[in-house]
């Protein structure tokens, strides 16, 4: 297990015991009430259900769960599990079906008014509030939660009703209405410790607008309202350590930015205003040292890809680009300046978003001929930071850019050299060069890599390249000569790349470099078999097949040197 996961639930561990400890200091000794009855306010629940989904308010000790002892994990008690955590939960959903049902059989019927039927509404979200901290009073826990839940819904639906259906209320009397029911969903949450109410109350932020009808929505009006909305759940979700809260509240948030253009068919631009003000948030609240567990940097990076997509669709290249440059530098520097020396943990996500900022600058104002050479010279520079700052997840960031290069080169290279001196040579060298430093790195560096066979790969990558990279600078160089002639060069230059190779290995005496060259001696051969015989003249054939006799003799002979004999 990681040490960064063991962290993670340390830290759980210790906000659950603190909850407890709030708890049982609220409860007189001798009683079995809890202290805050006496008060006038409520106590934590005594943990005498299963914990609630993420971080629960009380220790897990339920079936199924590990005690504070450490005990073992006991079997789960189904009955429990269906009776008291589940089964309310559906029926919840079965009453308020059954209730919109039947105001509608009455009101078809004329024996309720619309008036009585919005007023009954309210009454019955109230009769739920009350029920429900009843129910928390007599440390019924979840049915509780259920109850107040239920409360919000009731609460929402009769809104709409008295504002939609039959007019009541206008637009902002019921958008104010359904931001009170939301403050009252997250007023339960922290009262009760549940992080289910908490998610449920988030739902009702996010579909507050959507259920206000408007002749003219506003979207400055509903990016500044998401934007306040996701910065109050996300404080709560920290003070609270609801991770799932946090997650939920990020998702139903950009749900909201896309459901408006696509309803309203306008309203891009203050939508990706938006995304971006929640990115800015979220950077802010990680740089201030309260970050969610281990979640935070890494929804960060999400959130950077999400804003850049938004951007992508919403802006003009004027101010795309420039948004992109801005990412790039600001995240390098902050980085490298603020991340490093206080944040180590989150250095390599700021890294990423650095990375990949520059990959799509890079992408939209280079032209497509030299995007490879700049792309590559960026992978080797994120491997090398990578490698500097110990961190795999910028290596890989590293080898995810050059990767994309390479094919990018391979796409522009397939249509072969105009002249023997043009672009294409010198992409040809420049993914030989950058390829080299990546081999450097690694040699330099083998404990920062994952494989310790990645240099051997490279170099034989290399090998390859440099192959082709003749063949082609040969075909460019003798383009006004016979076709004959042609591969009559190609098949010599190559018969020379093998003898130069394989001198190499005897020089340095390196096994793995002699059995290259015998490769390449052995690729030429099958080369002039299969590819040159057939289209070439029969004085050609001699003097190839002549040429490669020869070198084949010539290389035995040198496997004899340095006085070795023959077994």
């Amino acid at each position: 297990m990681e040490l960064k996961d063991r962290v993670e639930q340390l830290e759980r561990r210790v906000l659950e015991l603190e909850r407890e400890v709030r708890r049982l200091s609220r409860t007189p000794a001798g009683s079995g009430l809890p202290a805050g009855k006496n008060r006038g306010t409520e106590a934590r629940p005594v943990p005498e259900a299963p914990p609630e989904p993420g971080i629960s308010a009380v220790p897990a000790r339920a079936a199924g769960t590990e005690n504070a002892g450490g005990a073992p994990h006991r079997p789960v008690d189904w009955e429990h599990l269906i009776a008291r955590v589940w089964l309310p939960r559906i029926f919840m959903f079965v009453l308020l079906i059954g209730l919109l049902w039947g105001f509608k059989a009455a009101a078809d019927v004329g024996l309720l008014s619309p008036g009585v039927r919005c007023l009954m509404g309210f009454a019955a979200g109230a009769a739920l509030v009350y029920a429900g901290f009843r129910q928390q009073r007599r440390e019924r826990v979840l049915l509780s939660h259920v109850l107040l839940g239920g409360s919000i819904s009731v609460f929402m639906l009769s809104t709409f009703a008295a504002h939609n259906l039959y007019g009541y209320f206008g637009a902002f009397p019921a958008f104010a209405l359904n931001v009170l029911w939301v403050l009252a969903g997250l007023y339960f949450a922290w009262r009760l410790g549940s992080e289910a109410l908490a998610v449920l109350a988030s739902l009702a932020g996010v579909l507050a607008p959507f259920l206000v009808h408007s002749s003219e929505p506003s979207p400055v009006f509903l990016a500044a309202y998401d934007t306040v909305l996701f910065t109050a759940f996300l404080l709560f979700a920290l003070k609270q350590r609801y991770p799932k809260l946090f997650y939920i509240m990020f998702g139903l948030q950009h749900l909201s930015f896309l459901l408006f253009p696509l309803l309203t068919d306008t309203g891009s631009e203050e939508m990706a205003a938006g995304v971006l003000a929640q990115h800015l948030i979220l950077l802010a609240a990680l740089l201030s040292g309260r970050p969610l567990l281990q979640h935070h940097a890494k929804i960060l990076v999400t959130s950077f890809v999400i804003t850049g997509i938004w951007f992508r669709a919403a802006f003009e290249p004027g101010v795309y680009e420039p948004a992109l440059l801005a990412f790039a530098a600001g995240y390098a520097a902050l980085s490298w300046l603020v991340l490093r020396p206080k944040q180590p943990e989150s250095l390599p996500y700021g890294l990423t978003i650095a990375s990949y900022a520059l990959l799509a600058y890079l992408a939209a104002v280079i032209p497509g001929r030299t995007l490879p050479l700049a792309l590559e010279a960026q992978g080797v520079l994120a491997f090398y930071l990578g490698v500097t700052v110990r961190s795999r997840l910028q290596q890989a960031n590293g080898l995810i850019i050059y990767t994309f290069a390479l094919l990018l080169a391979a796409g522009y290279l397939s249509g072969g050299m105009d002249s023997p001196w043009s672009l294409q040579t010198l992409t040809w060298l420049g993914t030989l060069v950058s390829l080299g430093v990546l081999r450097r790195l690694i040699v330099r560096h083998p404990e920062e890599v994952s494989r310790s066979t990645a240099a051997s790969v490279i170099l034989y990558v290399m090998a390859g390249i440099l192959l082709l990279f003749l063949a082609d600078f040969t075909l460019a160089a003798a383009g006004d000569l016979p076709d004959q002639i042609q591969h009559l060069l190609v098949s010599l230059v190559w018969g020379l790349y093998a003898v130069a190779v394989l001198f190499a290995g005897i020089r340095t005496d390196r096994k793995q470099a002699r059995l290259a060259g015998l490769c390449l001696l052995f690729l030429t051969l099958l080369k002039v078999i299969f590819l040159d015989l057939p289209t070439v003249a029969l004085w050609v054939k001699a003097v190839l097949f002549i040429g490669l006799g020869a070198a084949g003799i010539g290389i035995s002979r040198m496997f004899y040197g340095g006085g070795k004999k023959e077994d």
